[in-house]
């Protein structure tokens, strides 16, 4: 899953985030994408940021599991 941020800590901030697991599923990191909410617009928000990021973190999360052993 993935975690929003629509201006409720920084007004006119919004943020997209997606934690890194391990092979037993406890986070390790994460990564994120903030900006100014007039560029981070709905779509880009719920749709293109989260897909963005959660791919990023499946090609991580395979790297971990494969290349720890």
């Amino acid at each position: 899953g993935y975690g929003i941020n629509d201006e409720e800590r920084i007004a006119k901030q919004r943020a997209v985030g997606v934690p890194v697991l391990n092979t037993v599923g406890r986070p390790i990191g994460a990564f994120s994408i903030s900006g100014p909410a007039n560029r981070l617009n709905n779509k880009k928000i719920h749709e293109e940021l989260p897909e963005l990021l959660m791919g990023t973190v499946d090609e991580v999360e395979l790297d971990i599991e494969y290349n720890t052993k």
